[in-house]
């Protein structure tokens, strides 16, 4: 049997452990020393769905299972959301510039900083879902006097109106949206995260 740790291969022998669920509760109680938790499990090949785990309580063990895990860590989230704020530092920079760009029909380059945007800020919703695995680590952390899921719920009608401004091809809004709305909120996220 192999076991596999973030793509590492774990050096381990059986105690008490009769089937799969005995192994990944035995995984678990170690991660949840470290602020960690499984994120994604494979069995023999197949990533196992949450409606799936219960079944794995009662599944022996075999000789030949191969399980490979994904944790992830509080103080990685962490680590992650402080970098993610340096790169919203240039992002910044280029939404003050979007409205500029959009009126002299810069569509290219326009495009650009409207991907990177929707990319990082893919990223953030991302590491915000995983920082919800942690309550007590992200509990009291803020960022304009708000949970980092609150915060980013406020984010949801700007994105919407930004998303519905580029669709009628509203330069103005799209640029007043980015200059005035987004900008201002990454900014919040930058001054606070290293607070975190």
């Amino acid at each position: 049997m192999k076991i596999e740790i973030n793509g590492q291969p774990l050096e381990f022998s059986l105690e008490n452990e009769k089937t799969t669920g005995d192994i990944l509760n035995a995984l678990e109680e170690q991660f949840e020393k470290n602020e960690s938790t499984i994120i994604e499990i494979i069995l023999n090949g197949k990533q196992i769905s949450a409606d799936e785990i219960e079944a794995l309580t009662k599944r022996e063990i075999q000789d030949s299972d191969t399980i490979a895990v994904t944790s992830v860590c509080a103080d990685g989230i962490i680590m992650s959301l402080k970098e993610l704020a340096s790169d919203f530092e240039q992002i910044c920079a280029d939404l003050e510039e979007l409205p500029v760009l959009l009126q002299q029909n810069e569509n290219k380059k326009s495009f650009d900083i409207i991907k990177k945007f929707a990319e990082s800020f893919d990223i953030l919703c991302h590491l915000t879902t995983l920082s919800s695995l942690f309550p007590a680590k992200f509990e009291g952390k803020k960022i304009s006097d708000k949970s980092l899921i609150d915060f980013m719920n406020d984010f949801s009608p700007i994105l919407a109106d930004f998303e519905e401004s580029m669709k009628n091809k509203d330069i103005v809004l799209t640029g007043d949206l980015a200059e005035y709305e987004l900008k201002p909120r990454l900014e919040a996220f930058i001054s606070d995260i290293p607070e975190f």
